[in-house]
């Protein structure tokens, strides 16, 4: 005996209407077609950064010197544009006879209600490399700095807006990559986006 919904249809053809309505909805799900990609992003304008950055080092960086290299990494990844800048760094360093101590990387600091790792001090990074010849870090000046003349030359990129000149003036880095206030930025062009300030620029 079959059983009848309030409806008058019976129930087992119910069932099977909702299961090939499942049916239907998976297969489309599959064989719709896909959104385009999102077209990558133009690295090309952080690599020329690097690149100059690389030209400011070679300026304390004899040939044959080593320097080693801070890496920032968020959620354990690395950026696609950092990653850009940062090799492009390496490259026209070893182009010039200076080659990489090692590539440090580091974790940056995550919301408040994440797990934080203790922040990356200059002293444990020399200790692990005593014989590099300057320190490049891109994560941004460390959170215990080490007076010039105490500590190997040191370029500091930095992401968000600082003080540049301050740090500078106070002996934490040679030179420094900031964020150009925005009156003073390019839309589109990363390196006039930021700006290069060296010890010995007129204040």
């Amino acid at each position: 005996m079959t059983t009848a919904s309030s409806s008058g249809v019976p129930r087992r053809y119910m069932l099977v209407a909702f299961a090939l309505a499942l049916l239907a909805g998976s297969l489309w799900s599959l064989l719709r077609p896909s959104p385009p990609p999102e077209p990558p992003a133009d690295t090309s304008l952080y690599a020329r950064l690097g690149g100059q950055a690389a030209e400011k080092t070679l300026t304390f960086v004899e040939r044959g010197g080593s320097v080693l290299v801070i890496e920032p990494r968020l959620h354990g990844h690395a950026a696609p544009a950092m990653e850009a800048m940062i090799r492009a760094y390496e490259s026209a360093l070893r182009k010039a006879g200076v080659s990489i101590a090692a590539r440090e990387r580091v974790t940056l600091p995550g919301p408040a209600n994440e797990v934080r790792e203790e922040p990356w001090t200059l002293s444990a990074m020399r200790e692990k490399h005593p014989n590099a010849a300057a320190i490049a870090s891109f994560a941004g000046p460390p959170v215990q700095p080490v007076a010039r003349g105490e500590r190997p030359p040191m370029l500091v990129f930095c992401a968000e807006p600082v003080d540049a000149r301050a740090l500078l003036r106070r002996g934490e880095a040679e030179v420094v990559i900031a964020p150009r206030p925005p009156e003073g930025t390019t839309p589109g062009e990363a390196s006039d986006a930021y700006a290069m300030f060296t010890v010995g620029d007129p204040q």
